[in-house]
């Protein structure tokens, strides 16, 4: 998202994180397993997408009254204005503070009103790590924020665990661009390692002026030489690769569609298109690498005596217990420790919306423990055309009749995905005792409660602009 003019004027997106007055941690949030699609994607889109416009936003624009209409600019001037030991959010502004003795303290207000507006603000200082002009004329600088090892929002709660090195933003690219009809600020998210060797930002310039501009700042791993940039209407521009980035610009309108062709120093190439580029955050290639591990299995007691036959009951068990398609009823609670309300969450979600969902669901068990002879837990992933549940927890127990049967709240938790199909009465989700200590889960008096994330999420207001 590139800086906006006086003309167009930004509107922030819900949950914006205020990047420059929050610490590296927050950031970003964690998402929770119940909710982990949802909450990941905005955040790594946040820090992505905003994190460089509200870091320059913040800390040092020349353009800060495009933020602030009404009675949210005297709070916002009055707060930057704190910040150099002159004001109190929110107080009035001493004569002093404006550096102006002849005006009174009646007419010295900060949220504009035709008088005066405090829009000079000190940037931190950054390290120019490229710079760039093509040969039509375009001049890109690109600044570097680090936001140190504080940027992984998992730091020191998973023991020696550490995501991939592009799960999360470790710095700010603040980016400058300049023609000779046009000026812009844009920012990127900046990673210790681009997945897939490259992560691109683009930005704009000019659309105020009546002469757009069109780029991208390509950050690549160590090998790659180069960055080529084209349009879907064959517009092009070549750049070398300096410290790890590629600035490219070309003179023309935003495009939707566009190719990166990166070049490494053997001379060999490869292309990928955008649509290429564009991760969904509930893959598996993401789960593995930027959530930390599931909570641990219990470990492993006195075994069975046939461990093998023993684990294939359990198995035959769980697949009986939830098959909707061609086991009756009688049969399928036949393999559960205890039935009470079973049979009624059933009839509610086979009559449900969610129905064909459910008959069409499958579920993998990754992990699988006998704690003892009679007890058998196993970490389990739903798979349903609604959506994708992983990491669950289910327990099968032995009867005294010989018989394994999956516990009530294994199944209970499962049939409460579904609106309306919970079990009376209802259950907890079911969790290993190892997640106890986990900080994404809290704990209750009975047993382990639904996950939690482990930093929360912070948002910020803007006031509707007049």
């Amino acid at each position: 998202m590139s800086e906006p003019t006086a003309s167009n004027e930004p509107t922030l997106e819900p949950g914006s994180i205020a990047a420059s007055d929050l610490s590296p941690v927050e950031r970003t949030s964690l998402r929770s397993p119940a909710s982990r699609i949802a909450a990941l994607a905005a955040c790594t889109a946040l820090v992505a997408g905003l994190g460089g416009f509200l870091i320059g936003r913040t800390s040092g624009s020349s353009d800060q009254s495009t933020l602030k209409a009404g009675a949210s600019v005297a709070e916002s001037s009055d707060s930057v204005a704190n910040t150099n030991g002159a004001n109190t959010p929110g107080a009035p502004v001493s004569n002093d503070s404006m550096g102006d003795s002849k005006i009174g303290s009646s007419s010295a207000r900060l949220d504009g009103g035709g008088m005066f507006s405090l829009n000079a603000y000190e940037e931190p200082k950054q390290e120019l790590i490229a710079e760039r002009t093509t040969t039509s004329g375009i001049t890109m600088r690109a600044h570097l924020q680090d936001y140190g090892a504080g940027a992984n929002p998992y730091v020191g709660q998973f023991g020696s665990w550490m995501p991939a090195g592009w799960c999360f933003p470790t710095g700010n690219l603040r980016i400058s661009i300049v023609t000779a009809t046009a000026v812009n600020i844009s920012g990127a998210a900046w990673f210790s390692e681009p997945k897939g060797g490259s992560a691109i930002s683009t930005f704009a310039a000019g659309y105020a002026e009546g002469s757009p501009v069109y780029g991208a700042a390509v950050q690549v791993s160590a090998g790659i030489t180069s960055v080529t940039f084209t349009t879907a209407s064959g517009l092009t521009d070549t750049a070398p690769v300096v410290r790890g980035v590629a600035l490219l610009a070309v003179s023309g309108p935003i495009e939707q569609a566009f190719t990166t062709t990166l070049t490494s120093a053997d001379g060999t190439t490869s292309s990928q298109s955008n649509a290429d580029l564009s991760l969904p955050y509930d893959g598996s290639d993401y789960a593995a690498a930027c959530e930390p591990p599931p909570p641990a299995l219990p470990d492993a007691g006195a075994q069975p005596a046939d461990v093998v036959a023993a684990e294939a009951a359990v198995r035959e068990s769980w697949n009986v217990a939830r098959d909707f398609n061609n086991t009756d009823s009688a049969a399928r609670l036949a393999r559960i420790d205890d039935t009470t309300g079973i049979a009624d969450a059933w009839k509610a979600l086979s009559t449900g919306e969610f129905a064909d969902a459910a008959k069409t669901s499958s579920t993998t068990i990754q992990d699988f423990v006998f704690s003892s002879p009679t007890e058998a837990w196993f970490r389990y992933d739903v798979t349903t055309a609604m959506g994708n549940f992983t990491n669950r927890y289910g327990k099968a127990l032995l009867g005294n009749d010989g018989v394994w049967r999956i516990t009530r709240q294994t199944v209970c938790q499962d049939l409460g995905l579904a609106p309306g199909s919970q079990c009376t009465p209802p259950v907890d989700t079911l969790y290993p005792p190892s997640a106890a200590n986990d900080p994404r889960y809290g704990q209750s008096d009975i047993g382990i409660s639904e996950p939690r994330p482990a930093v929360e999420p912070i948002a910020i207001t803007v006031a509707p602009q007049n």
